[in-house]
């Protein structure tokens, strides 16, 4: 991961950041900045802008960065495509996001926003070095620094979400608590909440479990994110820290209220 921060001066802290990306293809991610006098927790898709590698003999395609936004349902909802500046595929000829709108049946630049803490998958461009390997890339996000780092994050349902680290320094997993709303009338379940880490190919390399104070699941008996370690054959406390932008998939805890029907939960971010 590599970084950068400027600071202006003006009544608000804005600056900007590198995501970077080891291949091209789809990676889960997410953005750390809010927009620049938006006065809400949401950041702007217009603030995610592909960059081209210094050590590139490519440029960078039309339409070659995809951005899927995915529901609460685990379903694609709609696809943003980056196209570069005077595109005649676009209908502004500005570069930025935009999305096929089938009705007008041509590319209209996205207003799209994402809460914080909201991730996405994002296909990075392809991009050659001089000697024709692909190379790995960046996108910058930039905007007003949020120095609240503790919230919550609602899922519609149990199943998988998006989420991300939208912090500027890594993000311990440990600091991430799944809570029930206060209409829930069951509790939080063993096992129930699951952190799938996935790698720039797409793979799921690593899946944790929240386990409740005093387990018989684990060895320690305190609450928290657990693996599986094959070679001990019990769980183990994780050390696992997503770098600000990764993102990652949540599994909400099921929960239901008072007449038994599933509800929504929360994912806190904490201190």
């Amino acid at each position: 991961m590599c970084g950068s921060l400027l600071a202006v001066e003006s009544a608000n802290i804005v600056g900007y950041i590198n995501v970077e990306n080891d291949v091209s293809g789809y990676m889960q991610r997410g953005g750390t900045f809010i927009t620049t006098g938006g006065g809400t927790d949401t950041y702007d898709i217009q603030d995610l802008i592909p960059q081209k590698p210094a050590t590139a003999a490519t440029e960078l395609e039309d339409g070659g960065a995809i951005i899927q936004e995915i529901d609460d349902y685990g379903e694609v909802i709609q696809t943003y495509s980056y196209f570069i500046e005077g595109s005649t595929a676009t209908s502004t000829g500005k570069a930025g996001w935009y999305y096929m709108d089938a009705t007008l049946g041509q590319n209209v630049y996205a207003d799209k926003t994402f809460v914080r803490g909201e991730g996405f998958l994002y296909q990075a461009p392809y991009f050659e070095d001089a000697g024709g390997d692909e190379i790995g890339s960046s996108y910058t996000t930039s905007g007003e620094v949020n120095t609240n780092n503790t919230k919550s994050v609602y899922s519609e349902v149990s199943g998988y979400c998006h989420r991300s680290n939208f912090r500027f320094t890594n993000l311990s997993i440990q600091k991430l608590t799944p809570k029930a709303t206060t209409e829930a009338a069951t509790d939080l379940e063993d096992g129930g909440a699951i952190i799938q880490e996935i790698d720039d190919y797409g793979e799921v390399i690593a899946t944790y479990s929240y386990f409740l104070e005093g387990s018989t699941a684990t060895p320690s008996g305190i609450a928290g994110w657990y693996y599986m370690d094959a070679t001990l054959g019990q769980n183990v406390l994780a050390d696992k820290e997503f770098v600000p932008g990764e993102g990652f998939l949540y599994q909400a805890p099921y929960f239901e209220n008072a007449g038994g029907e599933e509800i929504g939960s929360y994912l806190e971010f904490g201190e």
